[in-house]
């Protein structure tokens, strides 16, 4: 049976191919095919010229369909789940919903070689309208389109809305069909829930994702629940139903991001990385996830483990290119205390050579930061301190720059504490007082902070000093 056709780009088209149910318009339907695997790509695009669709384009990854989907229109998009990286084919359907980039008519499939892929959509707010595990067969391809666009015109009132941002019209659409029957409860659930949020209704939302949970034990609602309670400081029952979700839902990644953020605003840094070592054995190829595994090892003192994860972040690419500046500056400090000395100077310079093509000047600031500390690292190991110490000067006078942050105040200070001496002491405490009264907002913070200056007595009295001022509860900055 022919489609019902009331996108505005096939209106007053109701032209059906012979050999399938999929309404056909007057222009050819455009479809985007995003899958790593070449053979993948072809056999899909074989299948969808056999329904007559003739406009097809192609790319290889997450980035890549990012770009397309911004610069044209698809009216399907056939997207593989698993990618040779650190994005999923998820991770691309959530951006383009969050950034409103995903026109309301636009069929979003997930095509994937993951059996428990339906796992991972039971746990997810924003879901594809149908997904196929691979191989595809073209009676289930046709099958999986035609049910999409019944539902997507079920709920385009919905999603019409959404689209021109009148986020009350949208409510009041999804409102009046829960209230009746609709064979689509969990997709209108969903969008009425989306769309308190963007009304900052996060009591209503909160109250909305609570009875969810009462009726349906559903897993997105527990998700969407301990989100709210982030939101609203109820931290304990956050942590309890974030846990709960990733014990339910093994595979779902965006549990694990959240809870690790959570603890590590907390200064949980162990148990961000216990979150986090359990998020790399799913996704053991994801480059950012090494890196902060690594990162936050090294902060911990782990450095068996952070060498581990850091060189796993290499071997991924078989380069340091993709590695970012603090990876790269923390493996610079291993290597010069393991004594491969002639590996740190290596990945100095070739620190160095990175910042001679960036050109975006906030980046190349931060970048000039990095390679500076990686510089004064060398220093130190090679017994020059007057060199460590013009160098870390020069990162003194701009340390109160708004993107001076945390992170890279937490590893200023981890140099510092390199070259701390009794003879030193005055100096390096005058120059790191102004961070620490910066950035020494909160009593995790302190947790955070003194380990990096351990050893180092007035640095550590000051903090001290200014920890005993605060209120334990004071927020900080990010």
């Amino acid at each position: 049976m022919p489609l019902p056709c009331r996108w505005s780009m096939l209106a007053g088209c109701q032209l059906r191919l012979p050999q399938v149910g999929i309404p056909m318009s007057k222009s050819p339907l455009n479809a985007l095919i995003v899958d790593g695997s070449s053979p993948a790509r072809l056999s899909i695009s074989t299948i969808l010229q056999g329904f007559g669709i003739s406009k097809i384009e192609n790319c290889s990854t997450v980035a890549d369909a990012r770009r397309k989907v911004l610069d044209g229109k698809y009216d399907i998009i056939l997207c593989e789940y698993h990618f040779d990286g650190d994005e999923t084919g998820q991770d691309l359907l959530e951006q383009l919903s969050e950034r409103h980039q995903l026109p309301p008519p636009t069929i979003f499939i997930m095509v994937t070689g993951e059996a428990k892929y339906s796992r991972v959509a039971s746990v997810a707010e924003v879901t594809p309208d149908d997904y196929l595990l691979k191989p595809v067969q073209t009676g289930q391809l046709e099958d999986r389109i035609e049910r999409a666009f019944t539902r997507r015109e079920a709920l385009m009132d919905i999603y019409d809305a959404l689209y021109a941002k009148e986020y009350g019209r949208a409510l009041n659409v999804a409102q009046q069909m829960l209230s009746g029957k609709t064979r689509y409860f969990n997709e209108v659930a969903k969008l009425a829930v989306q769309t308190l949020c963007r009304l900052e209704r996060y009591e209503d939302a909160t109250v909305f994702y609570r009875r969810i949970v009462e009726r349906k034990h559903a897993a997105w609602a527990k998700f969407g629940l301990a989100r709210m309670s982030l939101k609203t400081g109820d931290k304990e029952v956050a942590e309890t139903m974030l846990l709960d979700v990733i014990n339910q839902h093994l595979r779902y990644l965006p549990v694990y991001d959240q809870l690790i953020d959570f603890y590590l605003e907390e200064g949980r840094q162990a148990d961000a990385l216990g979150i986090l070592e359990r998020s790399i054995v799913i996704s053991p190829r994801s480059n950012r996830r090494l890196q902060l595994a690594g990162q936050l090892a090294f902060e911990l003192g782990l450095a068996v483990q952070a060498d581990t994860y850091l060189n796993r972040a290499i071997a991924l690419r078989g380069s340091t290119i993709e590695l970012d500046f603090r990876t790269l500056l923390h493996l610079v400090i291993l290597k010069f205390d393991e004594g491969e000395t002639g590996s740190g100077v290596s990945l100095v310079k070739q620190m160095q050579t990175r910042l001679k093509q960036l050109t975006a000047p906030v980046e190349a600031q931060r970048a000039t930061w990095y390679c500076n500390l990686a510089m004064a690292a060398q220093a130190i190991a090679s017994r020059e301190p007057v060199a460590a110490i013009d160098l870390m000067r020069s990162i003194t006078g701009q340390a109160v720059a708004e993107t001076f942050d945390f992170t890279l105040a937490q590893d200023y200070l981890t140099i510092i504490a390199r070259l701390y001496s009794n003879d030193l002491a005055q100096m390096l405490t005058e120059w790191v007082r102004p961070l620490i009264q910066r950035y020494l907002t909160s009593q995790a913070r302190l947790s955070m902070m003194l380990p990096r200056v351990a050893g180092c007595e007035q640095l550590t009295a000051v903090m001290h000093g200014t920890a005993a001022t605060l209120d334990s509860d004071v927020d900080a900055p990010t």
